[in-house]
């Protein structure tokens, strides 16, 4: 009985810190496991193991991080004008706007979320990297009227940083969609992912 009180005392410890965001206390790791193993057991549920919980903990956290702060110190000036502040590079000037790759992908530079395939990437002639299609949950849109008219804007759905702008119905390719994208927002990743790829809009 008085291991399980202890037991529960230190779950609820735990959870009350990643609730509030305050530092976990300093348990061993073998207390912590033997308390997740007492507790699985009485339960009838299955085991979890410290590695997993250890993940799933840190994948939480990232919901909750200032990406603004966090690439202060790694983008340049121009970045952060581009993708926090909604910019754009010159038209033929960035690196990705002639260049066609036979594999890999493009991510975005803040948080490296998988963005576009080697394969959506096509000649649109426009002046900046063109995509017809993107990864499922990748992107997220919304409406920009700042230049008098409709326009598209398209951002990371993970961090939120500017990656330009989706136009439709120009008959590019057989998706409609060209993504007109600044090389400065993503980054090329020569590493083969599987991921479905669909249109935005």
């Amino acid at each position: 009985y008085q291991r399980r009180v202890r037991g529960l005392s230190i779950l609820n410890t735990l959870f009350k810190s990643r609730i509030n965001h305050r530092p976990i206390p300093s348990y061993s790791h073998s207390l912590v496991l033997s308390t997740i193993l007492l507790f699985s057991s009485s339960f009838h549920h299955p085991v979890v193991s410290y590695r997993n919980l250890s993940i799933t903990t840190h994948t939480m956290s990232n919901k909750n991080i200032d990406w603004v702060t966090e690439s202060s110190t790694i983008l340049t000036d121009f970045e952060k004008h581009v993708i926090w502040g909604k910019g754009t590079e010159p038209p033929k000037a960035g690196e990705y706007d002639k260049f066609y790759p036979k594999q890999g992908y493009f991510a975005c530079k803040v948080c490296k979320t998988p963005l576009y395939s080697y394969s959506a990437k096509f000649n649109s002639g426009c002046g900046w990297p063109a995509f017809d299609k993107c990864y499922v949950g990748s992107i997220k849109t919304e409406i920009d009227d700042s230049l008098s008219r409709r326009r598209i804007e398209i951002m990371c759905n993970t961090c939120g940083g500017h990656l330009g702008h989706v136009f439709e119905g120009e008959g590019f390719t057989s998706t409609q969609e060209r993504h007109c994208v600044n090389s400065i927002s993503v980054v090329y990743v020569p590493e083969t992912i599987e991921k479905v790829e669909a249109r935005v809009v």
